[in-house]
């Protein structure tokens, strides 16, 4: 019987930083700083969500990924406040009808 040792090599991986709670400009150091590109994709913050920080991140915090790849980060932006401006109205529909202020159409017999 011979015993074979199998190494499986993850290539030129590294441990990706959990940044999930950070505000983005903290974020987006901690990942390049552990060699990684960012992207940043912004949604809207709910109730009790704070703006300005990290809702989640692909791939996600502790797992293994290629250096240079890029993490998605997702940013929690404020929530707008529906405007209260009028609507634009309509401008009223106006007519003209044959004769209307037509000096012609007078008869000043």
């Amino acid at each position: 019987e011979k015993t074979v040792k199998l190494f499986v090599s993850l290539g030129n991986t590294v441990k990706v930083p959990s940044v999930v709670g950070y505000n983005q400009d903290a974020a987006e150091d901690a990942l390049t700083d552990a060699g990684f590109e960012v992207s940043v994709v912004t949604r809207e913050a709910e109730d009790g969500e704070t703006p300005g920080t990290v809702k989640s991140q692909k791939p996600g915090g502790n797992k293994h990924a290629k250096k240079g790849s890029t993490v998605q980060i997702i940013v929690l932006t404020e929530k707008e406040e529906p405007s209260e401006s009028p609507s634009p109205s309509s401008p009223s529909p106006s007519f003209t009808f044959p004769g209307d202020g037509d000096d012609a159409a007078r008869n000043d017999d």
